[in-house]
């Protein structure tokens, strides 16, 4: 366990249902409303320290782990997203958590609608942001421009060039996390630009891909791998409230990917976000877990809607 001027926790939960060691980090109100908080491509749970005093105000524990190969968490072979929904199902299990909220914030996204598809009648609400959508989805693909079609679809079939991009992207930020978090963002709007003046925030997003890029780059080609291909997800078959917050200046991530997310998910409310970009929730944590708070709190989904869990 740590402490620091966050109420941060961190744990490793081993040998769960015969699965490899995995890393989380706890925020937030530890007796509040659970939180699933998945954080992006490439990151880790200290993404999440933001997050630390809205969601104790608000009563919300936030439950970060570091996804498979990133952090803490020792890498296991994921074939489909769906098999991130088992390792998040035997981590609540040992954490004595029923049910509970997820969110998802780029990268993490896909992993937080695998989740409330596949362990739907254990989730709350699904709250996600600037989120990768299923760039695979042919209806898709044709609207990508030349980079996120290099990004998304083209880069992931190559293991060599793979492997050499993200080996130059891990150096940087173990040499040099700043100058390289800076040369990543330098087709960022200025309004990411200006996120990134708010105190904190710039060393705190380093740091995070510092942290989850420490013990290689397996998580990232994983991320990159999944994302490539049709998720192969009946998203018509959530039953969670959700809601999407997305910048219509966004350059990290396919817009077209993330409106066609929202148009799959029944009970879905999407929020453009006029001229922000991919790091508006750097400094908007309260907005999305206000709304969370509301939702978890709200009284519960009517008998008659049936839930599932295919895991």
């Amino acid at each position: 366990m740590t402490a620091s001027r966050t109420h941060e926790r961190e744990d490793l939960v081993q040998d769960f249902y015969n699965r490899p060691p995995l890393g989380y980090a706890e925020y937030g109100d530890p007796h509040g409303a659970p939180v699933l908080a998945f954080h992006g491509t490439p990151g880790s749970r200290i993404k999440f320290r933001a997050a630390d005093v809205p969601a104790r105000a608000l009563g919300l524990r936030i439950v970060a782990p570091d996804r498979r190969g990133y952090g803490l968490s020792t890498f296991a072979k994921h074939d489909a997203l769906a098999d991130w929904a088992y390792d998040m199902a035997a981590l609540c299990d040992a954490l004595r958590i029923d049910r509970f909220a997820v969110m998802g914030i780029s990268g993490g996204g896909p992993y937080a609608v695998a989740c409330a598809e596949s362990l739907d009648s254990r989730v709350s609400a699904l709250a996600l942001v600037s989120p990768v959508g299923p760039v695979a989805e042919a209806d898709v693909a044709d609207q990508l421009d030349w980079f996120h079609r290099f990004c998304f679809l083209h880069l992931p079939r190559s293991r060599a060039g793979s492997w050499l991009v993200w080996h130059a992207i891990r150096a940087g930020f173990r040499r040099a996390p700043l100058a390289t978090w800076r040369l990543a963002q330098a087709r960022a709007p200025h309004t990411d630009v200006e996120t990134l003046r708010t105190p904190g925030v710039e060393e705190r997003l380093s740091g995070s891909f510092r942290e989850g890029l420490a013990p290689g780059i397996a998580g990232a080609l994983q991320d990159q791998a999944l994302f490539a291909k049709p998720w192969d997800l009946p998203l018509d078959q959530i039953t969670a409230p959700t809601k999407i917050w997305q910048g219509d200046a966004d350059v990290n991530v396919p817009v077209a990917a993330v409106h066609h997310l929202a148009e799959q998910i029944p009970n879905c409310t999407f929020e453009e976000l006029p001229g922000q970009g991919h790091l508006w929730i750097s400094i908007n944590y309260p907005v999305v877990l206000q709304w969370l708070c509301e939702v978890v709190s709200a009284p519960a989904r009517a008998s008659g809607t049936p839930g599932h869990n295919r895991l």
